[in-house]
């Protein structure tokens, strides 16, 4: 059992503890699943499903489940010890991808490139004790080329996310994932929300005025009117950055359902949407 594995029954029993209620999903050991409340048209998932970088990999690491971003995140978090510098990685990654975007071993060339970027070479060696799969280290070089296919693979295995959409949401946008499976026009008409979370930052957004080119524009005078649509992130609760949450209410005298996104810990209002039950 890898590290991320044992966490876990531990982060379940904290949860369960914790927030009385809450639905804890897992999916054979893994933290992936979907929530889908009864009798309501929403679905709210992690979102780290739909990225490139981030989503559990079970095609090119036999045994074991971890992303190639697990291995990125690691040569920036040493560049950040070496040097005592932050780093950003999506400015890394907007850097290399736009770098190396037309080659055709862009995942090899991309994770080298990440490497070479930490002071790196295809020799040096990441250690991986306890993790399932992997045991003893293994070469820049070893990850590089495990990776290499991984476009290929998520293309085969994602029909509806391509590799180029799945890029997109590593970047933070989520929204792309969430209209072409849930909200678009070829999806099931029993969603209308969904909550995702992964990219840090809030939303709270009808996805149509932006991306639906037939849709008309709103009057701002006009009162509120009922979204055909919802897409709610809930943003991050780390440190330096605004605590943010979603909060959805059902109004069954109103036949509306209410998004809002809020602060924590004032629980000020910062957005709120509807949708008609």
């Amino acid at each position: 059992m890898s590290a991320c594995r044992k966490d876990i029954p531990v982060t379940k029993e904290f949860i369960n503890a914790t927030f009385p209620g809450i639905n804890f999903i897992c999916e054979d050991d893994r933290p992936t699943g979907t929530y889908r409340p009864e009798k309501l048209k929403l679905v709210a998932e992690h979102g780290n499903m739909y990225c490139l970088f981030n989503a559990p990999d079970t095609w090119t690491a036999s045994g074991s489940f971890l992303p190639l971003g697990y291995f990125i995140s690691r040569l920036v978090a040493y560049k950040v010890h070496k040097t005592g510098n932050p780093e950003n990685s999506l400015d890394i990654l907007f850097k290399f991808i736009h770098e190396l975007g037309a080659k055709p071993d862009l995942m090899d060339d991309f994770f080298l490139a990440v490497a070479d970027d930490a002071g790196l070479n295809k020799i040096d060696k990441i250690k991986m004790t306890g993790i399932t799969g992997y045991g003893a280290p293994v070469t820049v070089g070893q990850v590089s080329s495990k990776y290499k296919q991984l476009m290929r693979y998520w293309d085969e295995n994602n029909v509806m996310i391509g590799s180029h959409v799945a890029m997109m949401a590593d970047a933070g946008y989520l929204l792309w994932p969430a209209y072409r499976l849930y909200l678009g026009p070829d999806t099931s008409p029993d969603i209308n929300i969904v909550i995702f979370g992964h990219t840090h930052t809030w939303k709270n957004e009808d996805p149509y005025p932006s991306l639906d080119e037939t849709a008309e524009e709103a009057d701002p005078s006009s009162p509120p009117q009922p979204c055909k649509t919802i897409y709610a992130n809930s943003g991050t609760w780390i440190d330096h950055k605004l605590c943010t949450y979603v909060e959805t209410e059902v109004d069954q005298d109103k036949q509306l359902h209410y998004v809002r996104v809020k602060s924590y810990p004032r629980d000020q209002l910062l957005q709120e949407l509807f949708v008609t039950l």
